[in-house]
């Protein structure tokens, strides 16, 4: 993934930012909901720390699964913005969430949305940023053997056409 233009990688990250700004992206909150209609049991809760709902706020800036990952780009993003001199302008972490989905929110400081360079630098270290949590999250449920073999149940039942239709 290393090119200067837009390349099948950057794609890729587009598209799970993209999941995540429109509420696509499969995590256990939404399988919670779906469940729930469907009288099986799961109540939301992260599948790689079991402490915490797994909503995008969870997935994005608390689980402590990826702390070491998003501490790295955290820092990324805070060295942007001391650049600019706008470090002091991230005073929540609704707008740090934010500025990572959507910087085009009104929660976003006009400071930041009017600088158009560093948006654009913003808006790619947040695809960065978005897509290595993500496969982060896939790495570890997949070396989990209890969740593999749920998630290879959960695939035979697909046939039956009882399985979640958002699944990513």
């Amino acid at each position: 993934c290393q090119s200067s233009t837009f390349s099948l990688c950057d794609s890729l990250k587009a598209n799970v930012k993209v999941k995540i700004l429109t509420g696509t992206l499969t995590l256990q909150v939404h399988e919670a909901m779906y469940y729930k209609t469907n009288q099986l049991h799961n109540t939301g809760i992260c599948k790689l720390c079991d402490s915490g709902i797994e909503d995008r706020s969870h997935f994005l800036l608390y689980c402590p699964v990826t702390e070491e990952l998003r501490r790295a780009y955290k820092s990324r993003l805070v060295e942007l913005l001391m650049v600019q001199g706008y470090q002091n302008l991230i005073t929540s972490d609704t707008t740090l969430l934010q500025l990572l989905i959507d910087l085009s929110h009104d929660s976003v400081p006009p400071q930041i949305r009017e600088n158009l360079e560093l948006c654009f630098s913003i808006e790619k270290l947040s695809r960065d940023w978005i897509y290595f949590l993500y496969m982060k999250r896939l790495s570890v449920l997949d070396k989990n053997p209890i969740l593999r073999a749920k998630r290879g149940a959960q695939k035979s039942k697909c046939a039956t056409g009882r399985r979640n239709p958002r699944e990513s």
